[in-house]
C-alpha cells in the first residue's frame, strides 16, 4: 500500500533527534512522548520496523533506538546497560509497541495510522479540561491506543472513540479507615526486611519492630482480613485477591 511520504525522515536524522530528545529529557523537559511519537512516525515512514535480531547482538531497531535514547539522557554520567533491568524491559516493550504500530496497514489508507494518532494526541487539551483529574499521561494514552489498534482483526478504531484512552479506568471505592493504612505499614515493613523496596532492604529490629506491631493491631482489631504477612487474602485456589479496575469510562462532558 502507497503512503504518504512528506517530510521522510531518514534512519541517521532519526537517531540524532533521538539522542537530542532523550538529552532534553536528562534535563527534564519531558521528552518522552515525542521520542515515543517519533517511532510511530519513522515506522509508518519505513525507515524503522519490528524485525527481530536485525543488528544482530544488538537486537532490533526498538533495542538499539532505547539503549540510545537512554545514553543521551544520561548526559554526563555513566549509563551501565542493562537490557534486562525491569525499566528498560518495559522501555523497550513499549517502543516495539509504537513501532509495530507505525506499521498497521489494516485501514487500507495511505495516511493512516499517523493521521489518527496525530488525532489522538489532539484530543488532549480537551479532555484534560473535561476531566481534570481523571487524565493520563500523553505516552500512556499512545500506548493504549497502540495497545487496542494492534489487537487482531481490529478495524482502524474511529476518531470520535480516541477520547478514551486519555481516562483513567475508575476503580471501586476503598475506605481508608485505620485497617487500610496499617495493613499498608505491615506490607511495606514487610517487603523491606524481605525482598527489598526499590534497592533499599533493612531488616533491623526497629523494621521488625514495626511489621510485628502491625500484624498484631491487624489480628485484635481487623475485620477478619488479616494474613499475617501484609498479603491480600488467597482465595480458593491460592491465588490473591487483587482489586480491579471496573471498564466503565467517564465520559466527557459536552461543552457549555
Amino acid at each position: 500500500m502507497a503512503r504518504a511520504k512528506s517530510n521522510r525522515l531518514t534512519l541517521e536524522q532519526l537517531r540524532t533527534d533521538i539522542k537530542k530528545l532523550g538529552a532534553e529529557e536528562g534535563l527534564g523537559r519531558g521528552a518522552q512522548i515525542k521520542f515515543h511519537l517519533r517511532l510511530v512516525e519513522a515506522s509508518y515512514q519505513g525507515v524503522i520496523d519490528d524485525v527481530e535480531d536485525k543488528h544482530g547482538a544488538e537486537g532490533n531497531d526498538a533495542d538499539v533506538l532505547v539503549k540510545e535514547y537512554y545514553t543521551a539522557r544520561a548526559g554526563e554520567e555513566e549509563l551501565v546497560w542493562d537490557p534486562m533491568a525491569p525499566h528498560l524491559r518495559k522501555a523497550r516493550s513499549v517502543a516495539l509497541r509504537c513501532i509495530k504500530l507505525g506499521k498497521y496497514e489494516a485501514a487500507g489508507q495511505p495516511d493512516e495510522p499517523w493521521a489518527t494518532v496525530q488525532s489522538l494526541m489532539a484530543l488532549r487539551k480537551e479532555v484534560r479540561s473535561a476531566n481534570p483529574k481523571n487524565t493520563v499521561d500523553p505516552t500512556s494514552a499512545l500506548v493504549r491506543y497502540a495497545r487496542a489498534q494492534l489487537k487482531p482483526d481490529t478495524p482502524l478504531i474511529p476518531k470520535e472513540l480516541l477520547s478514551q484512552f486519555w481516562l483513567k479506568k475508575q476503580r471501586d471505592e476503598v475506605k481508608r479507615d485505620a485497617e487500610f493504612y496499617i495493613r499498608s505499614i505491615q506490607k511495606l515493613a514487610t517487603k523491606l526486611k524481605g525482598e527489598g523496596l526499590e534497592g533499599v532492604k533493612d531488616n533491623s529490629p526497629y523494621v521488625n519492630m514495626i511489621a510485628m506491631n502491625a500484624s498484631q493491631w491487624l489480628e485484635t482489631h481487623g475485620k477478619g482480613t488479616a494474613t499475617g504477612n501484609g498479603e491480600a487474602p488467597k482465595t480458593k485456589r491460592g491465588r490473591r485477591k487483587k482489586e480491579k479496575a471496573s471498564e466503565v469510562l467517564v465520559p466527557i462532558q459536552p461543552a457549555a
